[in-house]
């Protein structure tokens, strides 16, 4: 099959490119024809996919509404051309504003688009998060109101219909979301994110003993400070305690420019400083998918402080590597310990204490296996393409 990836984030610092870069080589190893069209700036390609690059420029930036209408007939003219060109089995959206860009298209060209749902902005955070530190799970609409507007929130109820209406199909990474979606239409299916488990896996001895890893950056979201807080704390008791921080420490190169995370990475650097932990922290900045087993087999323990996640490729890495993991959310129900601000200085250390449970390490490599996930994503493919050839 020839397959069309499009998406208006694909960066590989940031999960949806990462999520794009794996798709793309777990479909090229099944002979598959896989090129993408992206506005977002591509910093590295591992799968050699082949990429249609319009010029920079994020849509949900543009302020100007005459300049986003202009930009997005631009952006529309140059996807419209290249899938005249190409003429694909079957478009796979991974952004809103280039669904609709996909989706006007292949009216004239008969082709399904299918849309894999990241919580982009279209949605509410309806997964598990953190609500003023305590645990929750918004699965209702109006929940969004908490967050949002009345009027923000129907804009995006309105505009979550028209884009369920239009998709052939829905990939929700989550139960969560599924249930969710499955309520609003029928065209949703539940495909996790998954691993390579060929390459994800357990080491006879670890290298290091009290090393926490933490995969994720200086995102605002990620909330390393939440973190670096509980950490302090920690080695006020214990200094032989490291912490490893994988990720890009700078938010521009992870297309997050703006002056919130700017400051947001500079208070973060204030409290390493501040708490004098530079001697127990080592920042790896990103480092290649094909040597984070290793990054795994050095630590002792996973953490993320992530306030929400839709579904972290991070945590069926860890788990596959049989590392325990604290989370403040935990959006495919693993039997791992889910934490609270209040309460991470304590779980980090129960949890070390504790170990790892083998049934998730089962379970991973069970449910989560490239092989298995992909092969949903296939059959997917295969059974739309048909339907619209045969309708």
């Amino acid at each position: 099959m020839k397959i069309c990836l499009i998406s208006e984030h694909a960066t590989t610092n940031f999960g949806i490119g990462t999520h794009l870069q794996s798709l793309a080589i777990a479909l090229k190893k099944r002979g598959h024809d896989v090129f993408l069209i992206t506005n977002d700036i591509i910093n590295e390609n591992p799968s050699g996919m082949k990429i249609y690059q319009y010029h920079f420029v994020r849509f949900d930036k543009i302020s100007n509404k005459i300049l986003f209408v202009k930009e997005f007939i631009s952006f529309l003219l140059f996807v419209a051309i290249i899938l005249f060109k190409e003429r694909p089995d079957v478009i796979h959206s991974h952004s809103f504003y280039d669904f609709y860009a996909a989706k006007l298209t292949s009216i004239f060209l008969h082709i399904p688009v299918i849309t894999t749902h990241h919580s982009y902005v279209l949605s509410c955070p309806i997964n598990t998060r953190i609500c003023k530190g305590t645990l929750c799970e918004l699965t209702d609409e109006r929940a969004c109101v908490q967050d949002v507007s009345f009027l923000i929130n129907l804009r995006k109820i309105i505009a979550r219909r028209i884009h369920v209406f239009l998709a052939d199909a829905i990939i929700a990474l989550n139960r969560i979301e599924f249930d969710f979606f499955n309520k609003i239409s029928k065209k949703v299916y539940f495909i996790s994110n998954w691993i390579d488990t060929n390459l994800f896996t357990p080491r006879l001895t670890r290298t290091r003993d009290k090393t926490i890893v933490f995969v994720g950056g200086f995102r605002e979201v990620k909330r390393l400070d939440v973190l670096l807080h509980a950490f302090k704390n920690i080695i006020e008791i214990d200094p032989t305690y490291q912490l490893v921080v994988v990720g890009d420490l700078d938010p521009i190169s992870s297309g997050l420019s703006s002056l919130d995370q700017k400051k947001f990475s500079e208070y973060l650097r204030d409290l390493i400083k501040k708490y004098h932990l530079l001697n127990n922290i080592e920042f790896t900045g990103v480092i290649p998918k094909s040597e984070m087993p290793l990054v795994y087999s050095r630590a002792s323990l996973f953490v993320s402080t992530s306030f929400t996640e839709v579904n972290p490729i991070s945590f069926l890495e860890a788990l596959a590597c049989q590392l325990p993991i604290v989370a403040f959310t935990n959006p495919l129900d693993f039997d791992i310990t889910v934490s609270t601000p209040e309460n991470l200085e304590r779980d980090i250390k129960s949890t070390m204490k504790n170990g790892f449970d083998e049934a998730v390490f089962e379970n991973v490599r069970k449910n989560f296996s490239e092989d298995i996930i992909v092969i949903k994503i296939e059959k997917l493919y295969r059974g739309l393409a048909n339907r619209k050839k045969n309708g």
